[in-house]
This record gives C-alpha cells, structure tokens and sequence, in this order.
C-alpha cells in the first residue's frame, strides 16, 4: 500500500489580525465589491420591507376604523360616504364596488334611473343572479385589492 502524501500547510497571501475591518481592507477589488454589492441590496431589502410594514399597518388601521363605522350604522346609504373617507382601506373599497352593483341592480330593477337610496329597497325585486352579479363585483374588488397590496 502507498503512504499519504503529508499535507502541506500553504500560505494564500491572506492576513487576518483578529479584525474584520482589516480583512476586508486587506481583501481585494473582487471581494469589495461583492460585499458592497451585498450591502446595498440589504439596503433596499430592508427598505422594502419597513415600507410593506407601514403599508399595512396603515390598511389594518382603517379597515378597523371602517368597520367600526360599518357595525355602527344601520343603512347602506350611509355607510358610503364614510368608505369614502377611507382610501386605503380594503375593506371599504369591497363594500363600495358592492354598494355600486347593487345599485344598478336596484336602478335596473325598479326603473329608476337616479338610484336615490336604491340599494334599501333592493331586496324588493331582485333574484339570485342579481345577487350572484354584486357578489362578482366583490370577488373583482377583492382580487384588484390583493394585487394592490402584493405590489
């Protein structure tokens, strides 16, 4: 049987003085670069996250106070003007494309082309697919507001 070879300690021209400030002022252009590069893309990560962080921080906020205001009200037609102060609420924009279906259903339905308080007495004359139409209109709303806050 053959012997080993011993193995050869070799010296890599690297120094390290128990420092990483001087390892990486030691290293070279490659190796800076490559942690330069490193550094500002935890930069942007960590920027990118604290934005999506207050993002959705912001709409939990407003989805609460709306639905705040949804459980205290006891007409449709008033709880439309306070989703509209809510902009970023996702809540209130599924209630508002809802609200707006349901009151060309109810237009449609009763022949009235104002729609003033349509949406109260809509009950009166609609049928399944009527309801199956705003519960469209909502799931639409509902994809359009899970892309908008995937972005």
């Amino acid at each position: 049987m053959k012997e080993a070879a011993p193995i050869v300690a070799m010296n890599l021209g690297g120094t390290f003085n128990d420092s990483l400030f001087d390892m990486v002022l030691s290293a070279g252009f490659v190796v800076k670069l490559v942690l330069l590069l490193l550094l500002i893309f935890s930069v942007i990560s960590w920027a990118i996250i604290l934005m999506k962080y207050f993002s959705i921080r912001k709409v939990t906020r407003e989805n609460e106070l709306f639905m705040n205001s949804y459980m205290k009200s006891t007409k449709l037609s008033d709880i439309l003007p306070e989703a509209k102060k809510f902009r970023d609420s996702t809540l209130a924009e599924v209630f508002r494309a809802g609200y707006i279906e349901l009151a060309k259903l109810s237009r449609t339905v009763r022949g009235n082309p104002s729609g003033k308080d349509a949406p109260e007495a809509a009950g009166q004359g609609l049928e399944i697919s009527d309801i199956d139409n705003v519960e469209r209109a909502m799931n639409r709303a509902c994809g359009a507001e899970t892309t908008k806050m995937e972005e």
